[in-house]
C-alpha cells in the first residue's frame, strides 16, 4: 500500500465504497422495494375487492326478482372482469358456498409468484350472506417493478459513474497535478536546477504546501548560493594554500639566486644514488665547481654585479648538462654537478665541455669586461663509498688540489694521491676546529721569554700557544690545524681567553697568537 501512487490511494476506497453501495442496492433496497410495490398492489385490491363487495351485499339480499337479481350481478361482474385484464377469475358464493358466478365453475388456477387469489366475505348487518374469490395475475406488476428496478439500476450507476468521474476529474486537478508537479520542481531542487515553476494555487491545503514549498526553495537557493560562495572562497583560500606550499616546497629544495637546487637537495639526491648503487651495483660522478676570480668581479663592481654573474654562469651550466643530471649551488661561488649512471671517463669529457665554455664565457658590467675560470674536482662512487660528506669532501679536495696547480683545470680524485689526501685532511681539520672550540677543547700554553744576553727585564714576558685536545686527551700541535684554518679563513672567539685565531694575521704554524701580559 505505500507503494502505491495517491491516485491509486484515492481510488480504492471509492471503488469500494460503490460496490458495495451497488450491491445494497441491488440484494436489499430493490428486494425491499419491489415486494412495498407488490404489497401496494395488494392493498389497492383488497380495498376495490372491498368496495365490490359492498356493492354486492345490497343485490344478494333482494329477493324480489332472482332472475333479475343475478343478472344483475353477473353484469357487474363481467364489467369488472372486462376492465381488469389481469383478473383471471372472479368468484361469487352465497353463505352456504354455492357458486352463483359464473355459471360455469373456472378451472382452478395454482397460486404462484405471479398469480395470487385472494377471498373476501360479503357481509349483511354482520352476518356473512357471501364470499367472494378473485384470481388475479400479478406478472404485469412484477414486470413493471423490474423495469423500475432496472431503470433505478441504470440511473444509479450513470450518477456513481458521474460521481466517479468528478471525483477522478478533482483529484487530478485539485491535488494529483499540484503533487506532480511539486514532484518534478523538488527533483530539480536536488539536481541542482532552482529555475522549476510551481503550480499556481493558492488556496486550501494544497495552495499551503505550494508556498511552504516555495519558502523552502528560496530557503535552499540563499543557503546554496551562500554555501557555494563559501566554496569558492574556501578553493581560492585552498588554491592559494597549495601555491604557498608549492612554492615553499620549490624554496626549500631550490637556491632563491639562481633557481636551481640548493645543498640540502642536492644531498639528498646524491644520497639516493648511493642507495641506488648497493642494490644495482652502479657507478656515479660528482663534481664539486669552484669559479676563479670571481672575488675581483665582487670587489670591483659590487653585489649585484656577482650575483648577476652567479645567475649568468648557472644558465651556461645547465644548458651544457644533460636533462637528468643534477646541478646545484651550493654556497657563494661554489656549484655541485651529479652524473647518474656515470663512469668516470664520461664525467671527464663533461667537464672538459663544462671548463671550456666557463673559459670562454665573458661577463660584462658597465664598462668593464671580466673572464671567468673555473676549478673542478672530479670524484667517481660507487657501492663502496661511505657517505655524502666523504664524496663532497673528496671533490672538495680535488677542487681545491686544481687551483693549487694552476687553476682552470679538472682534478679527478685518487685516493693515493697526497696532495688530495693532504686536503681531505684539513677539510676533517675544518670541522674539528669548529667542534672543539663549542667543546671548549682549545686550550693555551704559556712560556716565559727570556733573553739570551742573561738581562733581566723589570716586567716578565710570556709566549702564549694554542693547542688542540683531542676526545682521547691528545694534545695536537698547531702545525697539524692552522693549516686548515688558513685555506677555510676560520675565525674563532674565545671570550674567557680572549682568544683570536686570524691565520691571515699570521702564518706562522708554532705560534698562533702572540698575547703579552704582566705575570702576577
Amino acid at each position: 500500500m505505500s507503494s502505491m501512487k495517491l491516485r491509486t490511494k484515492l481510488f480504492i476506497p471509492l471503488i469500494i465504497f460503490c460496490v458495495a453501495f451497488v450491491g445494497y442496492a441491488h440484494f436489499f433496497w430493490f428486494d425491499k422495494y419491489i415486494s412495498s410495490y407488490i404489497e401496494s398492489h395488494e392493498t389497492d385490491v383488497n380495498a376495490h375487492l372491498m368496495t365490490v363487495a359492498a356493492g354486492l351485499a345490497p343485490l344478494m339480499l333482494e329477493s324480489n326478482n332472482q332472475a333479475d337479481k343475478l343478472g344483475t350481478l353477473f353484469d357487474n361482474l363481467d364489467v369488472l372482469l372486462e376492465r381488469h385484464p389481469q383478473w383471471l377469475a372472479l368468484t361469487l358464493s352465497d353463505a352456504e358456498q354455492n357458486v352463483l358466478y359464473p355459471l360455469k365453475a373456472p378451472p382452478r388456477i395454482v397460486s404462484s409468484e405471479s398469480v395470487h387469489f385472494y377471498n373476501y366475505p360479503i357481509t349483511a348487518s354482520g352476518d356473512v350472506i357471501g364470499s367472494l374469490r378473485l384470481d388475479i395475475d400479478f406478472s404485469d406488476t412484477i414486470a413493471t417493478a423490474a423495469r423500475i428496478e432496472k431503470y433505478f439500476q441504470v440511473a444509479l450507476l450513470s450518477l456513481l459513474f458521474i460521481a466517479i468521474v468528478t471525483i477522478v476529474v478533482t483529484v487530478e486537478f485539485v491535488v494529483n497535478r499540484p503533487i506532480r508537479v511539486l514532484s518534478d520542481v523538488s527533483k530539480q531542487i536536488s539536481a541542482g536546477d532552482f529555475s522549476g515553476e510551481f503550480p499556481n494555487e493558492a488556496h486550501g491545503e494544497i495552495g499551503e504546501l505550494i508556498h511552504n514549498f516555495e519558502d523552502m526553495r528560496d530557503s535552499i537557493v540563499a543557503h546554496y548560493s551562500q554555501l557555494m560562495s563559501e566554496i569558492e572562497s574556501h578553493k581560492k583560500t585552498a588554491s592559494e594554500l597549495l601555491a604557498q606550499k608549492e612554492l615553499t616546497s620549490y624554496q626549500a629544495s631550490h637556491d632563491a639566486l639562481t633557481g636551481l637546487i640548493n645543498r640540502r637537495e642536492f644531498e639528498r639526491r646524491v644520497n639516493l644514488a648511493i642507495a641506488c648503487s648497493r642494490t644495482d651495483n652502479s657507478r656515479h660522478v660528482l663534481l664539486y665547481i669552484d669559479l676563479d676570480q670571481f672575488k675581483i668581479v665582487n670587489d670591483t663592481c659590487g653585489y649585484i654585479a656577482g650575483d648577476m654573474l652567479l645567475r649568468r654562469l648557472s644558465e651556461l651550466l645547465r644548458s651544457k648538462t644533460r636533462e637528468h643530471d643534477t646541478l646545484s649551488r651550493l654556497g657563494g661561488d661554489e656549484f655541485g654537478l651529479l652524473f647518474e649512471y656515470c663512469h668516470v671517463e664520461d664525467g671527464l669529457e663533461i667537464s672538459r665541455g663544462l671548463l671550456d665554455a666557463v673559459k670562454t664565457f665573458r661577463f660584462s658590467w658597465e664598462d668593464k669586461v671580466f673572464s671567468i675560470g673555473a676549478s673542478i674536482g672530479l670524484v667517481e662512487f660507487s657501492a663502496g663509498s661511505r657517505s655524502y660528506v666523504d664524496i663532497l669532501s673528496a671533490a672538495d679536495a680535488a677542487c681545491y688540489t686544481a687551483k693549487e696547480q694552476g687553476r682552470n683545470r679538472i682534478k679527478v680524485y685518487q685516493s693515493e694521491d697526497a696532495d688530495l689526501s693532504r686536503r681531505k685532511g684539513e677539510m676533517l681539520w675544518a670541522t674539528d676546529l669548529v667542534q672543539a672550540l663549542e667543546q671548549n677543547r682549545l686550550m693555551l700554553f704559556c712560556q716565559q721569554i727570556t733573553p739570551l744576553n742573561g738581562v733581566i727585564h723589570a716586567h716578565k714576558h710570556y709566549e702564549i700557544l694554542l693547542r688542540v685536545k683531542t676526545d682521547n686527551g691528545t694534545i695536537i700541535y698547531p702545525a697539524e690545524f692552522i693549516p686548515a684554518a688558513e685555506r677555510y679563513n676560520l675565525r674563532v672567539f674565545r671570550k674567557n681567553c680572549g682568544l683570536i685565531l686570524a691565520p691571515e694575521a699570521s702564518p706562522l704554524y708554532e705560534i698562533a697568537l702572540f698575547q703579552a701580559f704582566h705575570a702576577p
